[in-house]
């Protein structure tokens, strides 16, 4: 990680398999989490992306980029979700 707080530059990459992931605010568990997110300056590039919750379905990602853009707010495609509800682009409960 190099530059200013206002202009971050990352590199590098993340692989995580197996993985458990709770939001305790929305009471939600990821179970058997499984990425790969690599870094390249203003961009994040999300090439897996898989998951079962815990209170039932998964979730998958297809290759997705994350762009970091001046101003608030980034871009980025939302994951498949199966036998999930989503509220306001969140996973909520499984169905």
């Amino acid at each position: 990680i190099s530059g200013s707080a206002s202009a971050p530059v990352i590199s590098g990459s993340i692989t995580t398999d197996g993985t458990r992931l709770t939001d305790v605010r929305r009471n939600l568990t990821i179970n058997d989490l499984g990425a790969t997110i690599t870094f390249d300056r203003d961009r994040a590039v999300i090439s897996r992306l898989t998951g079962r919750l815990a209170g039932g379905g998964t979730i998958s990602g297809t290759p997705a980029q994350i762009v970091a853009t001046p101003g608030p707010g980034c871009k980025l495609q939302q994951p498949q979700a199966n036998n999930v509800g989503l509220v306001g682009g969140l996973l909520y409960q499984a169905f």
